[in-house]
């Protein structure tokens, strides 16, 4: 269909050229004009059209993309003067245009055959090449040319009331205001059967509720006579149950009927049969409007949908043109992809030379950019495979080693970034990997782990061993010597209190728990292994994270001091002792009759001790109560440990995921054969994990109330009239009588003061 309508467009094309030099020979065009309009029988007459007309100069027109203010008409152009032959010679030669063909002096039959196929739009502009062509094309005769036009182009049917030609104009025609010749107007208003722009309809459109307002002395049943829309000016295009109507339509309609009434009130024959049959046939065209916009509106809906299709063709094929350019240049589909959605690759018109040079640098950086950060994906995801084989390899060589060994074991990421294995990860992308060239890195592993468990212990050793000064209190004077703080003295030390230099929580996850971990001694120090999702840094293979926590070793000071132990005490005396211990810093919880106090073990202590009183100054003293054999059993009896933390001793079951202390010691139990299952024998902690402290519920000391009865005599006033010996005092009322009338600073009892005789029993 496209080759036919370019083919039809360069029949019009030599036409329109062909009526441009009509000049020439102008008693042929002459007397070929009225051979012609003898043929024409009639013809639409200037006010069929004037509503559609525009200029003749096709140069004048103003198309969607002009920069001429928005709903002014374009300046005129100067006329162009003919110099043509002071420049020399004559403009053509005649022998040029002896063989051109010349559609004015075709055949009739043959030349209605030729616009028959012509598009509607082509039709409309020839229809402004020549007064032969306007007088043909406008006639009623030519309505046959307009509707195969209209079908050709799957147009909707002829709106009730107006001709084949006044419909295609309205279709069709330019994309401009029919008010004000405002361009770029793209909406046609099917009810009203307008193209009008926004700021004509905001003027124009006259709205039911607001019809007596403008229009006072006119009756609403005129409306039921006038075109109107659901669409308002102020709509933005959305319909509502609304009738807005065209005002000029209003004030041509009151005159049509005055003029119809006029002819009633002064008699005229037939005058209310015509008056009668005008608003009936009205009213039947209005109906008819109404079911003609609706399949108008499915039309322009359908219409559109076609036009995104066609764009959308148009643009895979230009994208599918720049594929295959840059195809040739070298590129992969993959990265060329990247510029589908680019402005220079998604514009709805074809490839050309010329496009292709102004669109191939910009959309060549964006390839070249593609293709890096491919290559990049590639690289990691290359990579990624072979640290999860040489991860395997670890974790095969971790399940050859007794289970409780596993605490100790530094992480995967920390031995594959040995030069063993990484040298073998890190090889160029054209080698291939696989676990035999791991074998000699798998083979020194013992090495390594000892290297990086030396390096870790060195570390540590290095934090205990640095220098320390005690925070300066508030009060302290200029140049008083502080006392040495306590300070531990070898990694076993109970006083070796490390924390995580990445603040690790205590949970098993970023948001389970938000208490800072403390790590007691060398043991659980290398028990440590940062989570994945704080590692935006990458430390060095065989670095600790950890520092030496000042306030910690506040804590486990007051903790030793409250076991009656000293300052050189052990980890492992610590554990052995297994106390449990109140934080007397803290306020006590209320429940009922009782206070309720969290108890917990020495280490638990110093994590909570850095977790909840961080605000408080470094000089503040940790206040600890170490509780009482027997309080201690009763909490020990309620305490539960449901943390994912525990594994067995006797297989591999739980070393990529823990699980509860009942569920380990169920599992040695069925799996091991082990009845009552030993800590540290048969199951163990695998990870530290924050637990959940006991409480110790202590009952409230009951204070006896105040004597408020009024029962005691002051003695001092024994020798005073009556009335004074047998006044009767509260207990504090009669000491506070005798400081402040006899003087007495300390009354005592049987001397100052007493029970009344008359109250004793």
């Amino acid at each position: 269909m496209s080759e036919r309508r370019q083919s039809v467009r360069l029949s019009v094309a030599k036409a329109q050229k062909g009526a441009s030099t009509s000049k020439v020979a102008p008693a042929r065009a002459k007397s070929g004009t009225s051979s012609k309009a003898a043929v024409v029988k009639e013809s639409i007459s200037d006010d069929d059209w004037d509503d559609f007309d525009e200029p003749e100069d096709e140069d004048e027109e103003m198309d969607s993309g002009s920069d001429v203010e928005y709903g002014k008409r374009p300046p005129a152009k100067k006329r162009k003067l003919n110099n043509s032959e002071k420049r020399g010679g004559s403009t053509r030669s005649a022998g040029k245009n002896k063989n051109e063909c010349s559609l004015v002096e075709m055949p009739l039959d043959i030349l209605f055959e030729i616009l028959r196929r012509c598009p509607s739009q082509d039709l409309i502009s020839l229809s402004r090449t020549s007064h032969l062509f306007r007088s043909h094309l406008l006639s009623q005769g030519s309505s046959g040319i307009w509707k195969a036009a209209r079908e050709y182009a799957d147009g909707p049917p002829v709106g009730p009331g107006m001709s084949e030609q006044q419909w295609a104009h309205l279709i069709f025609g330019k994309a401009r205001c029919q008010s004000c010749g405002a361009p770029n107007v793209q909406r046609v208003d099917f009810g009203l059967q307008r193209r009008t722009c926004t700021a004509c309809l905001k003027e124009n459109l006259v709205v039911t509720s607001r019809f007596k307002s403008i229009f006072p002395d006119i009756e609403r049943s005129i409306l039921d006579l006038l075109r109107y829309t659901n669409i308002g000016g102020h709509a933005n295009g959305h319909a509502s149950h609304s009738r807005w109507y065209w005002h000029d339509d209003i004030v041509d309609m009151v005159r049509e009927l005055e003029s119809l009434e006029r002819d009633v009130h002064v008699r005229v024959p037939g005058a209310f049969k015509k008056k009668e049959a005008f608003i009936a046939d009205r009213k039947e065209l209005i109906v008819a409007i109404v079911k003609h916009t609706e399949i108008c509106a499915k039309w322009a809906k359908n219409a559109e949908h076609r036009r995104h299709e066609e764009r959308d063709e148009i643009s895979r094929k230009r994208f599918n043109d720049l594929k295959a350019k840059f195809l040739e240049l070298g590129y992969v589909e993959a990265d060329i992809n990247a510029i589908r959605y680019q402005k220079g690759a998604e514009q709805a018109t074809l490839l050309t030379e010329r496009s292709w040079k102004l669109v191939r640098s910009p959309l060549e950086e964006k390839i070249k950019a593609a293709k890096a950060s491919r290559l990049r994906s590639e690289r990691h995801a290359l990579v990624r495979r072979r640290r999860n084989v040489a991860e395997g390899l670890y974790n095969t060589y971790k399940r050859s080693l007794v289970p409780t060994q596993w605490r100790s074991l530094p992480r995967s990421r920390v031995v594959l970034a040995e030069p063993a294995f990484n040298d073998i990860i890190a090889a160029a992308d054209d080698r291939e990997v696989t676990e035999a060239h791991f074998q000699a890195a798998v083979d020194s592993l013992p090495e390594i782990i000892l290297s990086l468990q030396a390096a870790r212990s060195a570390h540590l050793l290095a934090l205990i061993q640095a220098p320390h000064r005690a925070a300066a209190p508030t009060d302290a004077e200029p140049g008083e010597v502080l006392p040495s703080p306590p300070h531990p003295h070898s990694l076993d030390s109970a006083l070796a209190v490390f924390i995580c230099e990445r603040k690790c929580t205590a949970g098993t996850s970023r948001w389970s728990s938000s208490t800072i971990a403390t790590y007691v001694g060398q043991e659980a120090a290398a028990a440590h292994h940062c989570h994945l999702w704080y590692d935006w840094q990458q430390h060095e293979a065989g670095k600790t994270v950890f520092q030496l926590s000042p306030r910690g070793v506040q804590a486990a000071t007051a903790l030793l001091e409250s076991a009656g132990l000293d300052n050189s005490a052990t980890c492992a005396q610590m554990d052995a002792l297994d106390a449990r211990y109140l934080c007397k810093a803290c306020s006590p919880r209320k429940s009922g009759s009782n206070l309720t106090y969290s108890a917990y073990p020495w280490r638990a202590a110093i994590t909570h001790f850095e977790h909840a009183h961080w605000h408080e100054s470094l000089g503040t003293v940790p206040k600890w109560e170490l509780l009482d054999p027997t309080r201690m059993e009763s909490v020990k009896a309620t305490e539960t440990d449901s943390t994912l933390s525990w594994a067995c001793n006797h297989c591999v079951q739980h070393m990529n995921q823990c699980e509860t202390r009942a569920k380990v010691a169920e599992h040695v139990e069925m799996m091991h054969g082990i009845s009552n299952p030993a800590l540290g024998v048969d199951l163990f902690r695998l990870l530290d994990l924050e637990q959940a402290p006991a409480t110790l519920y202590i009952p409230k000391e009951v204070v006896p109330p105040p004597n408020l009865k009024a029962e005691y005599n002051c003695l001092q006033c024994a020798g005073e009239k009556p009335s004074a010996r047998t006044r009767l005092f509260l207990l504090d009322g009669v000491k506070s009588h005798l400081k402040a009338k006899h003087k007495v600073a300390s009354p005592v009892e049987g001397r100052d003061w007493g029970k009344a005789p008359n109250l004793k029993a």
